[in-house]
């Protein structure tokens, strides 16, 4: 396996860790519930 490689995939997975504690960390943030928010019920 080259170096290149091995960096790609650790950069894949930080990416994925930091994204799923955001979007778990802040749920009432995502755009989905906001637009809700503002939608005219």
């Amino acid at each position: 396996m080259s170096p290149l490689i091995k960096e790609l995939i650790c950069l894949f997975y930080l990416v994925k860790i930091i994204a799923i504690q955001f979007s778990s960390a802040s749920p009432e943030q995502s755009p989905a519930t906001v637009l809700e928010k503002r939608a005219p019920s």
